[in-house]
């Protein structure tokens, strides 16, 4: 294969053996290795994977995670990369729960792990050692009340912070409609010699906040940082230090701007308040520049590598659950800037796009690539989410999990926004969904707005909003709903009864199968066990496999849906019915195992979980 891609397009050729097979019989290789034994011990698994990884790249066809590591099972993990790797995560003084959140993001996971920390351990010298007592699974900075944090000074270089003599700015808040913006005091002009760039030594500060503005005007919104202290702190609403203030002022200026969206001084207080945070995600879509501040990346000197991208992913800001929204409503990479530290003056600060940041599509290290693959998960989810068979839910979990700078209420909302996100390129229109909600609400609302999940998302294990009828397959957080896998056939939602139809591979349950209730909440698991006492109208589901009639593999970890079913509901509007015309009406009951090593071909129906 590495000499085929030399020669362009000469796998096109009979007798050239093509790339894309190559791949495909390696991974049937490894596939086929049912025991851990099939693997000699001088066997480079490590060396194995990343082949594969790059046969993928070079024909631009990305293998699935579950393909390349089947056979593997823990063979991997066993790798002599993969165990030093693990050792030198503590080393790298990077926050243990942040790295592996990170890994477990890449679409390689553990197997990027290497990679990551061998870079990582070349920017320890630039950490202040605040995440040192952090472990893999905790981080102990995540539990700090980010509201309490005095608000931050930003002094001149010669001035230390504590003895800033700057007096607060005040805007009266009362009043306020729920989208406006400060206006930026235009008469402090940037240095053109030097773009991007400002000097702390000669910021000058701001005499006082001038008239708000409205929308119809170029303006910078704000992605910050509270546990920095850029948010209000002790201050009462619409109090800002002069300094923070001028040095917001001082990168608005630079980027072109004539406002400043900034949560601290344009989220009214009032009645106005909650439809003002139903604004959020238009307010950064609407923004000509999105400025990025994180303390942590702001004594980061810029560096035309790796490391600014690795330090972005790794920091508190992206461990904030508002940056995912912020992140989703961005127009494009070119509007996000993000501040560094001037390479060769502590002085000076610059700002970087995500473009400039993030990999480019040729010659970067495997890394930096899969890294910025994590970031662009995010930011390219508006275009993503249009996709039909994108599945939306999933994809929310999988952006959000690993967020745990936010409120718990914050997450669910942040959820629903981006579920609500195809509404932003509307013009003047804000979400209908009720910030004041609970997570029940908002669960409905995400489920609503996308219309369809997957069937393996059902296989979740905990208690349902409902015994029976509408909502009693889905359970109460979003996030306790399981992960769809790619290949399903979506599930069809009736928005007003809250049911999902769709068609799925179903076995009778007999007394002779062996069925246990899979691991569930307590009263989830005495149903299901409670159920299996009496068999008779007792089907198991498994999302249909279509025309690959072949046996399946059982493995330990392996769940299937237990249904009871009723009269079947007759359904002529649809092409998607069994084999009796009819969608099977049916009752969630709960998930479960079965005690065999291989199961035989189901018969595919269309069924209705009410």
């Amino acid at each position: 294969m590495a000499c085929a891609s030399t020669i362009r397009g000469s796998w096109r050729y009979r007798g050239v053996y093509s790339p894309v097979q190559a791949r495909y019989d390696c991974i049937k290789v490894i596939s086929d290795a049912d025991e851990s034994s099939y693997w000699g011990e001088n066997a480079d698994i490590f060396g194995i994977c990343w082949v594969i990884y790059w046969m993928a790249d070079e024909i631009g066809q990305p293998t699935p995670d579950d393909a390349i590591h089947k056979g593997y099972k823990h063979n991997l993990l066993a790798a002599e990369e993969i165990k030093n790797a693990v050792l030198d995560v503590p080393r790298t003084r990077f926050c243990q729960q942040r790295v592996w959140s990170l890994i477990t993001a890449t679409s390689r996971g553990i197997a990027n792990l290497p990679w990551l920390t061998e870079a990582l351990l070349n920017m320890t010298d630039r950490l202040d050692g605040a995440h040192v007592e952090c472990t893999a699974q905790t981080c102990l900075l995540g539990d700090e009340n980010s509201t309490a944090k005095p608000q931050l000074h930003y002094p001149r270089p010669q001035e230390p912070p504590a003895e800033c003599p700057c007096p607060p700015l005040h805007c009266d808040m009362r009043g306020r409609h729920s989208r406006y913006l400060v206006q930026v005091d235009r008469t402090r002009r940037p240095n053109p010699a030097e773009p991007d760039t400002i000097n702390l030594a000669t910021v000058d500060w701001v005499e006082d906040l001038l008239e708000p503005l409205t929308r119809d005007t170029p303006y910078m919104a704000i992605s910050h940082v509270w546990l920095d202290g850029t948010g209000r702190g002790d201050h009462p609403p619409g109090s800002v230090n002069t300094c923070l203030f001028s040095f917001f002022n001082a990168w608005a200026i630079n980027q072109g701007c004539e406002a400043i969206w900034w949560d601290v001084l344009c989220i009214p207080v009032g009645e106005a308040r909650k439809e003002a945070l139903s604004w959020m995600h238009k307010n950064f879509f609407d923004a000509k520049v999105i400025l990025v501040h994180d303390r942590e990346l702001t004594r980061l000197p810029w560096t035309d590598d790796e490391q600014p991208c690795l330090a972005l992913a790794l920091s508190t800001w992206f461990s904030r659950g508002w940056t995912a929204l912020e992140l989703a409503a961005a127009k494009s990479e070119d509007a996000v800037k993000v501040v560094f530290r001037h390479p060769s003056d502590r002085n000076k600060q610059v700002v970087k796009s995500l473009r400039q940041i993030l990999a480019g599509t040729s010659g970067a290290k495997p890394v930096h690539k899969a890294v910025s693959d994590v970031i662009r998960r995010i930011i390219h989810f508006r275009e993503r989410y249009k996709d039909k068979r994108f599945d939306a839910v999933s994809e929310i979990l999988a952006i959000l999990e690993p967020r745990y700078t936010c409120w718990l209420k914050d997450r669910h909302y942040i959820a629903a926004l981006l579920a609500d996100i195809r509404t932003i390129e509307e013009t003047a229109q804000h979400s209908e969904l009720d910030p004041g909600g609970n997570q029940k609400n908002f669960t409905q609302f995400i489920v609503r707005e996308i219309g369809r999940v997957w069937p393996s998302s059902l296989l979740h294990g905990n208690v349902t909003m409902a015994d029976s009828g509408g909502w009693s397959w889905c359970p109460m957080s979003i996030f306790d709903l399981a992960r769809g896998i790619a290949g399903e056939e979506p599930l069809r939602l009736d928005r007003e009864r809250g049911t999902v139809r769709g068609t799925w591979e179903t076995w009778a349950v007999t007394e002779s199968m062996v069925v246990t209730a899979a691991d569930a909440h307590i009263s989830v698991h005495v149903r299901v066990v409670e159920a299996l006492q009496s068999p008779r109208d007792l089907l198991i589901l498994s999302a249909s496999r279509g025309s690959k009639k072949t046996n399946s593999k059982i493995t330990k970890d392996v769940r299937f849906l237990l249904v009871k079913t009723f009269e079947p509901t007759q359904n002529r509007r649809s092409s998607r019915r069994d084999t009796t015309g009819s969608w099977l009406d049916c009752q969630y009951i709960g998930t479960v195992k079965l005690g065999v090593a291989c199961i035989s071909y189901g018969r595919d129906r269309g069924i209705l979980l009410n």
